[in-house]
């Protein structure tokens, strides 16, 4: 079972995707001070709320409103000394990703690795993205892998090495172009060739507000490299703010240049929203694919809410003493 060659992004996201859906142990490790993420979304009139479920996967959160864990159902992720750390292990295939959370809460590294072996095949790939921001929103990352197999009875084996660069590009608080960059080398069986790929997503937008400051689902999915893993992560405010309007589709232009020779696929996307009547995003659409979400007010918004009620019946209690 030799991997298919594949851009990095598309390689890592297989690989995120894997260990977040398909994870039968989900452990916490990490050193150094606890920066369970605080989600800054707020509705039109300035009330903070949670994202309580989202993608067949649901969120738990203290009573100060920080992010403690999420579950599909049947297992539950632990976020712990500002890192989540998952391992799978299914049959011949085990994979580990590490999510690396900084001071902001917001995802400062993810670094993951795979492993397969059967008989007397195998192969591992290791991935890294580093992300950094400005004012709460994403700014650049930095990404790099590589990977090897072998066939040991045939002698057969492949490996390839590889590193690249994303960049945002904000205007006036909305993100116009992600510009991808990357360049890899592979080798198999002694051959060797190399491979530069570059897509570019350019953004357009209409005049729905973002009230809230989210990053949609669908922009995280495509943006982030990582999919699924970076969709429900941006859901939940762990890539940082979103555009100050909601996009109504964009364009992705990828140009791949292998051994001099150039190949232009270029696709166009719609998307869409629906609104919560507080200003927060109900669902979204991008074709014919359709993400909805759910929420709650946060645990901090509850005990005022029982501070107002013991305040009524504090004044309750007064009014009646006094008609006495």
């Amino acid at each position: 079972m030799f991997m298919n060659k594949s851009n990095l992004l598309k390689s890592f996201s297989a690989l995120a995707v894997a260990a977040l859906f398909g994870g039968s142990l989900i452990s916490c490790s990490g050193d150094g001070d606890s920066y369970a993420p605080t989600p800054k979304i707020t509705d039109k009139d300035g009330n903070t709320v949670q994202v309580t479920s989202a993608g067949g996967l649901s969120f738990v959160y203290d009573e100060s409103g920080k992010l403690l864990s999420m579950s599909n159902g049947k297992k539950t992720y632990v976020l712990k000394d500002g890192k989540f750390a998952f391992d799978v292990n299914e049959g011949n295939r085990a994979s580990k990703v590490d999510v690396y959370l900084n001071s902001d809460g917001l995802i400062s590294k993810i670094e993951g690795t795979l492993e397969y072996s059967e008989d007397d095949e195998y192969e591992k790939d290791e991935f890294t993205l580093e992300y950094s921001y400005d004012s709460r929103r994403l700014k650049d990352c930095e990404l790099s892998g590589k990977g090897s197999a072998e066939h040991k009875s045939s002698g057969h084996s492949y490996s390839y090495k590889g590193s690249g660069n994303v960049k945002y590009d904000w205007k006036d608080g909305n993100l116009m172009k992600v510009n991808v960059d990357t360049k890899s080398n592979y080798k198999e069986d002694g051959d060797s060739f190399d491979e530069d790929v570059t897509i570019v997503y350019d953004y357009t937008y209409g005049t729905q507000s973002n009230l809230s400051n989210q990053l949609p689902y669908y922009m995280g999915y495509v943006i982030t490299g990582t999919e699924d893993f970076g969709g429900l992560f941006s859901v939940l405010g762990l890539f940082g703010y979103g555009p100050a309007y909601l996009p109504t589709g964009y364009t992705e232009t990828e140009i791949e240049i292998e051994d001099g020779k150039e190949r232009k696929h270029t696709n166009n996307r719609s998307l869409s929203f629906v609104m919560n009547d507080n200003g927060t995003i109900k669902s979204e659409s991008m074709g014919n694919n359709r993400f909805v979400y759910t929420y709650t007010p946060t645990r901090a918004e509850e005990v005022n809410t029982q501070e107002f009620m013991q305040y009524l019946l504090n004044m309750r209690s007064i009014i009646f003493k006094h008609r006495k």
